[in-house]
């Protein structure tokens, strides 16, 4: 495996939008159960054959009761760390992997020359200096889920912002869902499927 910092920028055409929902997926994953990585950058990112992004160095991760807990203490890894931190102040660590992720998104589609509305945009509001402005990755994940599920069907080297119509003035809207759960007392009746009569073989003993 190789880091993504490793590549020149010709040597993932096509692929960039799958690494960065790789990083989007990862980081939501580590965030559901309350982990921070807190020291995300390209050199921590690896990539298989078929370019699926893994997540290395958990050194400086840690457990943490949810976003809004806080600590001291400098880590990660200058450059890549949210300003909180290099401030040496109290932070989330949630929030700052944020912040992080936003950037390494940004070094992504910028090394590699992909132009994408929908990643942009993400970028923007992770990459807010203000650690309460940045949107939760587990929503991000959630937002473009759909979308990315299409541009995969429609080939990796759609970005996604080929896979949808960005309208800039519209917030990207998700639609719930109730899932109805079905009734253990109620019998179900299926209908009964109609096949073609096969001819059993007629076997004649001598």
């Amino acid at each position: 495996m190789n880091s993504v910092a490793s590549f020149a920028p010709n040597e993932l055409y096509g692929k960039v939008a799958q690494i960065c929902w790789g990083l989007i997926t990862g980081v939501a994953y580590l965030h559901k159960i309350c982990i921070a990585h807190r020291d995300i950058k390209p050199e921590n990112l690896v990539v298989d054959r078929d370019f699926c992004l893994k997540m290395i160095d958990f050194d400086v991760a840690m457990q943490v009761k949810g976003e809004d807990k806080v600590v001291d203490g400098q880590c990660g890894t200058e450059g890549w760390m949210a300003p909180e931190m290099e401030e040496k102040s109290m932070y989330s660590p949630i929030k700052a992997d944020r912040w992080s992720t936003g950037r390494v998104l940004y070094y992504l589609l910028d090394k590699f020359n992909k132009e994408d509305t929908v990643l942009r945009t993400t970028v923007r509001k992770l990459a807010a200096h203000n650690p309460n402005q940045r949107p939760s990755i587990l929503q991000v994940a959630a937002s473009l889920g759909d979308v990315v599920k299409v541009a995969v069907k429609r080939k990796a080297s759609r970005s996604l912002q080929d896979t949808m119509e960005v309208d800039d003035a519209k917030p990207l809207m998700v639609k719930k869902q109730k899932l109805s759960v079905p009734d253990r007392n109620k019998r179900v009746v299926l209908p009964k499927l109609h096949q073609q009569q096969v001819p059993r073989p007629v076997v004649r003993v001598q």
